[in-house]
């Protein structure tokens, strides 16, 4: 919708108000809410090859083969709608390869939620729960699942928020 179409909304739902300066707040906090995003976090760790970068690339693009290995951290926005609301969730999907973790756990810093994507021939799956700080709620999500079910689990996650 244009700007001057909401400013004619905003002009018919506030003129009961005498004050221009309140006019003005109002105006502008209607604004700033209808065209602002709520943003999440979600950051994706793992053993290499588990599927955090074939989800993302899914997710946006469609469907990818033989994608490269991520090099320290890819950031990539999704943003969607909700009702009345518009949402965007960050996702920050880090390398699983030792040789490019980068700055490693310091990318979880902040997240609203961490998947671990694990591989169920390995052991040692646990190993990224140590870079999941204890007041930030994770999911396990396995080698193969579906970008439908990844993304079933992540609005389970933020069904608070929205």
């Amino acid at each position: 919708m244009p700007l001057l179409g909401i400013k004619k909304i905003v002009q018919r739902k506030i003129l009961h108000f005498k004050n221009n300066t309140l006019k003005q707040h109002v105006v502008f906090l209607y604004i700033y809410k209808t065209m602002q995003s709520q943003e999440f976090k979600v950051t994706l760790i793992g053993h290499t090859k588990t599927g955090k970068t074939t989800f993302v690339s899914n997710l946006l693009y469609g469907d990818l083969h033989n994608l490269p290995p991520t090099l320290g951290v890819d950031v990539k926005p999704f943003g969607f709608k909700y009702g009345d609301c518009k949402y965007r969730i960050m996702f920050w999907d880090c390398a699983g390869d030792p040789r490019f973790l980068g700055l490693g756990q310091k990318y979880v810093v902040g997240s609203d939620i961490v998947l671990i994507f694990t591989d169920p021939n390995r052991d040692d799956n646990d190993v990224f729960l140590e870079w999941v700080p204890h007041d930030t709620p994770y999911e396990y999500v396995s080698r193969g699942t579906s970008t439908t079910d990844i993304l079933t689990i992540i609005k389970n996650k933020f069904v608070a928020y929205v």
